[in-house]
């Protein structure tokens, strides 16, 4: 008599444990809530929340969550924690940047990544910190031909090699297409790429041409899209945003988006919608440019209480140039950069934008004799 002894694989699930406390844990709730929503992405990973023993020993801040021996090391924002989740997936080692050997393969399950052979050490953690999603790696070279050379892996799959890289930002804008599919923009790689062009156009039309503009990305929209419909984004159009600030072209014709585009740079074309709300003493957002370029110096800080609104104008009462004060809560302006908030001041010279400090050191953009 024979007998078949069949061997079935067994599926190993990986067991990620997340401790929290029903009380005196503020933070938990949204925790959990992060995790349930990635659970769905990685099947292979088993999730246990688990009601933190305060009567044991072990000191913990919670939540905090762990893989074996690995407790959770970054922020906790959803680019983050999938970075962590795709490596305990992968099997990858929990390293934002990769020191390797030229041979290892350590790129498994990254859609884009960003391998540097160099002598010296590349300061990598800076962008890897800020592109969770994108895997960089390292690998010493000496007597290299190149002072480096740098693989990547990009949109369509493809791997360039490119040498002698001044500057890695013109790397990771290369990851993307000249013309970036409006769902790959919205994905979680994407949305973190485009962080490295100055700005972005969305062109929406059937079909649309090749555009090049220096540090510009273009993605494009049908017209169908879900987000299009919702706002009312119809063909043929292109669009921008700078912080609240909306600019719209009814056409996607390449020099009408040009002239458009610059002319949005050089404060010559009206925004489609952007907040403004005049109050005595106050700038509002719609006239900030004739304001500026009424003056050869100019100075607008913002304020969105009476305390950033008194510390400012504390902190100016003694310049000789002209201070205009802009109230947040109900204007915007795109000549203010993205991470500027109430208590800065924005200093203008010939009606061109110059640069963003905080009120307190407002006396700095000129040398003393100008002020």
């Amino acid at each position: 008599m024979w007998f078949i002894l069949l061997i079935l694989p067994c599926a190993v699930s990986s067991v990620v444990e997340t401790y929290v406390a029903s009380f005196g844990c503020p933070g938990c709730d949204q925790w959990v809530s992060m995790i349930e929503e990635q659970k769905a992405d990685f099947p292979n990973i088993t999730f246990e929340t688990v009601e933190f023993n305060f009567s044991s020993s072990e000191q913990v801040s919670l939540p905090y969550t762990k893989f074996v021996d690995k407790v959770y090391p970054y922020p906790l924002t959803s680019d983050y924690l999938h970075r962590w989740l795709s490596d305990i997936s992968h099997g990858r080692s929990f390293d934002l940047v990769h020191n390797v050997s030229v041979h290892d393969h350590w790129y498994s399950g990254f859609k884009y990544w960003v391998h540097v052979l160099s002598n010296d050490y590349p300061n990598l953690e800076y962008h890897a910190k800020r592109l969770p999603s994108i895997g960089f790696a390292w690998t010493r070279m000496e007597n290299h031909t190149f002072d480096n050379s740098v693989v990547y892996k990009d949109y369509t799959g493809s791997i360039f090699v490119r040498n002698d890289v001044t500057y890695i930002k013109d790397v990771l804008q290369r990851l993307l297409p000249p013309l970036i599919p409006f769902d790959e923009a919205e994905s979680r790689a994407g949305r973190q790429i485009l962080q490295y062009f100055d700005d972005s156009i969305y062109v929406v039309a059937p079909s649309v041409p090749a555009y090049n503009l220096p540090n510009v990305a273009f993605v494009h929209m049908t017209g169908e899209e879900d987000h299009a419909v919702r706002y009312n984004m119809t063909a043929p159009s292109a669009w921008l945003w700078k912080r609240n600030v909306e600019f719209m072209l009814p056409s996607v014709d390449v020099e009408s988006v040009y002239r458009w585009y610059y002319g949005i740079q050089y404060g010559s074309v009206r925004p489609f919608q952007r907040l403004s709300l005049a109050k005595e003493g106050d700038l509002s957002g719609d006239e900030v440019w004739d304001w500026v370029r009424a003056r050869e110096h100019a100075f607008i800080f913002e304020y969105a209480s009476d305390e950033t609104l008194s510390s400012c104008r504390a902190a100016v009462s003694d310049m000789t140039y002209d201070v205009g004060q802009l109230d947040m809560r109900t204007n915007d302006h795109e000549s203010f950069p993205e991470w500027s908030r109430p208590g800065m001041i924005h200093y203008y010279r010939s009606g061109s934008y110059v640069g963003t400090r905080s009120c307190a050191d407002a006396h700095t953009f000129l040398p003393k004799e100008e002020l």
